[in-house]
């Protein structure tokens, strides 16, 4: 797959600056026979009316890459600049010595924290050093991701994981003595140190898991086999070895070619494949979906192999587009850009981690800049829901009006609904493992196809291929986190319309809680914000929502006859 980067679309910027300036003034607000009503680019449903006074002139739209164009014809347009992390790989491999350096100093720590003025020297370097070799993942993570098949480059991101890997290892007698000192112990040694307040929100946070925390021997097991629990950075950044396996089976891939809508024979690619599989015509949006799965069931005893493994491997432990950032450097962005309404609107979302990196990053210290995977999708989803009711209010179509309602129910049913499914299929798995049941391609294809049958009704109709979805899931690879999309958007569907109606007392408490990092626990920067997710009520606006939008569409087609 040859994705397309970019470190900044113009045009999608101007318009997301837009949706934000709109909130901030306060503006007011296919399981059919139908065909879909026509898909209108985005740049197309930007310019459909003209822009509001003071808003940005429309930019002219930049030539963008073919799905199958190989990597060394992609303009530098649409690839990232990593210069701000390293200038290049010699700055790399320095940057490596550098942080082998500090893990030796910091080494040097060891059993002599019971000062409470060393502890805080000992947290200083700490920091220091995991903000550099954070840097080292990231970059490298970057570098293979633009090329997953480049052994030198798959090389790099080992050697950067091993760095990291290296020190958590190496602070892991930090932990020891910050866990093993009770309550009052605490207490004096903030009186005795009024600088280790600084790192006060980390050691709370530390101290929080403390039930977690096995004995010395087994805490290194489990580092030996992988575990990254303390690594307090993006997890993602950091595969297990059944992640890895995934990813290079992903890349190794072969999709069929397809005819689009013209009768032409084009290469389908899990980079295209979002594009077709929402064809305006069925035939192709049915290649496009059977072309995938069929591959998928062509690997599937593979790809739930490596299930099985990443399963087993969270027993163990058990206590197509990406933002990703590094503290004091600006937010990267990757997706495949081909100027539909949907490639926006992802732009959007992946946006919105931006936004939240860079808000958290400028008003944090190092500390406290990492926001909690519970917040993680709530900047995302309700820049979407922003973009949405934007969108909705240029509509001068029945037709335009209808995509856009489908586009909405769909973010609803996908988001909240949907992957509430996988949640489910997550805990199915888990427990299915934990019971001693062998997690095979037949128990995986078996347990998510009756979800999607619960989930759906019994008016769904199954095809062959359909239960094998699973392994296109990369977030079943990942470390329980599709929950936090369905919490982010019911969240943020809430805070959306506090943002859009609320004044300026309600967008402001929207901002704390993104500048707020990590500083206090979740829910409390929620409920700061206007939000309880302890009680049902969000869920519920949510559902009436598109309860809303399906009564539209519903009305617009009655009139349409």
């Amino acid at each position: 797959m040859h994705s397309k980067y970019l470190a900044a679309a113009s045009q999608a910027a101007s318009v997301l600056m837009f949706v934000l300036a709109l909130a901030a003034a306060g503006c007011a607000p296919e399981h059919d026979h139908r065909q879909p009503p026509p898909r209108p680019s985005a740049a197309a449903s930007v310019a459909m009316a003209p822009p509001a006074s003071g808003a940005p002139a429309a930019v002219r739209k930049p030539a963008l890459p073919d799905a199958n164009m190989a990597r060394a014809a992609i303009p530098d347009a649409f690839k990232w600049q990593l210069a701000p992390v390293f200038a290049d790989d010699a700055a790399f491999e320095q940057a490596l010595g550098d942080a082998a350096r500090l893990r030796a100093e910091l080494g040097a720590f060891e059993g002599k924290l019971g000062d409470a003025k060393r502890l805080r020297g000992c947290l200083k370097l700490y920091f220091e050093a995991r903000l550099l070799t954070n840097k080292l993942t990231l970059y490298a993570n970057l570098r293979q991701d633009t090329d997953q098949s480049s052994a030198p480059l798959q090389a790099m991101f080992e050697r950067s994981l091993a760095a990291m890997n290296a020190l958590m290892g190496q602070a892991a007698f930090i932990r020891r003595h910050v866990l093993g000192l009770d309550d009052a112990a605490m207490k004096r040694a903030y009186r005795a140190e009024p600088g280790l307040g600084e790192y006060r929100p980390y050691l709370d946070e530390l101290r929080r898991r403390r039930a977690r925390v096995l004995g010395v021997e087994a805490e290194r097991v489990l580092s030996l086999a992988g575990d990254n629990l303390w690594a307090e950075i993006d997890l993602n950044e950091l595969p297990s070895d059944f992640e890895k396996i995934f990813k290079a089976m992903r890349t190794d891939l072969t999709l069929p070619p397809i005819k689009d809508e013209e009768g032409k024979k084009v290469q389908l690619t899990l980079s295209s494949y979002g594009r077709y599989r929402g064809s305006e015509q069925r035939a192709v949006r049915r290649a496009a979906v059977e072309g995938l799965l069929g591959a998928l069931r062509g690997r599937e005893h593979a790809f739930a192999a490596a299930l099985a493994g990443q399963i087993r491997f969270n027993v163990f432990k058990d206590s197509g587009a990406f933002c990703i950032a590094v503290y004091g450097i600006h937010p990267f962005v990757k997706t495949n850009y081909l100027d539909e309404v949907d490639d926006l609107s992802t732009l959007s979302h992946e946006y919105g981690h931006a936004l939240h990196y860079h808000l958290s990053m400028s008003s944090q210290p190092y500390v406290t800049a990492n926001y909690s995977p519970f917040l993680a999708e709530v900047a995302s989803t309700l820049n979407e829901k922003l973009l949405s009711d934007h969108l909705l209010r240029r509509a001068r179509s029945d037709e335009e009006r209808l995509y856009l309602l489908n586009r909405l129910v769909e973010t609803v049913r996908t988001t909240l609904f949907r992957q509430a499914m996988f949640a489910e299929f997550e805990l199915a798995v888990h427990s299915a493992a934990e019971a001693g049941t062998p997690v095979t391609a037949e128990l995986l294809d078996r347990t998510y196809g009756e979800l999607v049958r619960a989930y759906y009704g019994g008016d769904l109709t199954l095809g062959p291929n359909d239960a094998v979805e699973w392994a296109y899931i990369p977030h079943f690879f990942y470390k329980y986190y599709v929950y936090a999309y369905a919490t982010g958007l019911a969240a943020s569907l809430d805070l959306a319309e506090r943002v859009a109606s609320g004044g300026a007392e309600a967008r402001e408490a929207y901002l704390a809680m993104l500048r707020a990092g990590s500083s206090k626990p979740p829910l409390e920067l929620l409920r700061a914000a206007g939000v309880d997710l302890t009680r049902p009520d969000a869920i519920a606006a949510a559902a009436r929502l598109m309860d809303r939008a399906l009564a539209e569409i519903e009305a617009i087609l009655a009139k349409k006859g």
